[in-house]
C-alpha cells in the first residue's frame, strides 16, 4: 500500500474500480489533524479497510476496522536520524515505562504483519542462533552471507533484521539502524572517534557503535555515524 500522506480522494466521485480501498494510519490521526476533517470522515467511511494504530482511542481510531495497541514514547525503544546542517546523528531514547498491555513497537507491527501476508521469506536457524549469541560480529557475518545468497531478499532485510536480532534483544526499534553500522566509509568512522568511539577499523567501529547502544539502558545517547 502506498503512503497516503495527506493526499488521499476525499471525494465521492472518486468512487472507481481503481480507487484507494484500504487504510492503514500510523503515527497520526488524520480526523483531528486535516483539514477539512469531515471530508476524511466521510472518505474514511467508504474504505473497504481502516487500520490505524494508537495509543488511544482517537477519533480516526473509533472509525477503524481494527485497532492495533502501541506503544508509547515511554514504553519503546526509538532511534531517530538526523539531518539538515548539523551532519547526520542516530538519538537513542530509551524507554522508561514498563507495558502494562500488549502494545507493540510500530517496528514490530509492521514485522508481524508483514510475515502474515507472505512478505517475509523463510529464515535459517542459523540466523536466530547468531542474533540469540549475544555476538554481533557473528550476527553480521551469518547475515551478510545469507544477503549475499539470497540477494533477492535484499528489499525485506529490516523485517528479517527485526525478526532475528530484534527478537533476541526485546526491541523492533533497537535495531532499526543495524545496517547502517555495517558500512565501511571511512567519514563515518571518523564521525565515530569524534563522537567518543574508540579509534580502529571499520569492523571494529561497527560493532562497538551497536554494542554502545545495546548498553544504554540507564541514559540517552547521541551520536554520529
Amino acid at each position: 500500500m502506498p503512503p497516503v500522506t495527506g493526499v488521499y480522494s476525499t471525494k465521492k466521485k472518486s468512487l472507481h474500480k481503481d480507487r484507494v480501498r484500504a487504510v492503514f494510519v500510523f503515527t497520526a490521526n488524520p480526523l483531528r489533524s486535516f483539514a477539512d476533517t469531515t471530508a476524511y470522515e466521510n472518505a474514511f467511511r467508504q474504505l473497504d479497510l481502516l487500520v490505524v494504530s494508537e495509543i488511544v482511542m482517537s477519533e480516526t481510531a473509533a472509525l477503524a476496522h481494527y485497532v492495533l495497541p502501541s506503544k508509547t514514547t515511554y514504553e519503546s525503544w526509538d532511534a531517530n536520524p538526523g539531518g539538515g546542517i548539523s551532519k547526520v546523528y542516530v538519538r537513542i531514547r530509551q524507554p522508561v515505562l514498563k507495558v502494562e498491555g500488549e502494545q507493540k513497537e510500530g517496528y514490530e507491527m509492521f514485522t508481524l504483519l508483514a510475515d502474515a501476508t507472505g512478505l517475509m521469506p523463510e529464515i535459517p536457524g542459523s540466523l536466530y542462533q547468531a542474533a540469540e549469541s549475544g555476538n554481533i560480529c557473528e550476527y553480521r557475518d551469518t547475515l551478510m552471507d545469507y544477503v549475499q545468497k539470497n540477494p533477492e531478499n535484499s528489499s525485506v532485510l529490516q523485517f528479517i533484521i527485526t525478526k532475528t536480532l530484534g527478537k533476541a534483544v526485546g526491541s523492533a526499534h533497537l535495531v532499526t539502524h543495524f545496517a547502517t553500522f555495517m558500512q565501511r566509509f571511512p567519514e563515518r568512522q571518523e564521525a565515530a572517534v569524534r563522537a567518543g568511539f574508540a579509534a580502529g577499523s571499520g569492523e571494529e567501529h561497527r560493532v562497538n557503535s551497536h554494542k554502545e547502544r545495546g548498553n544504554c539502558k540507564k541514559r540517552t545517547v547521541i551520536f554520529q555515524v
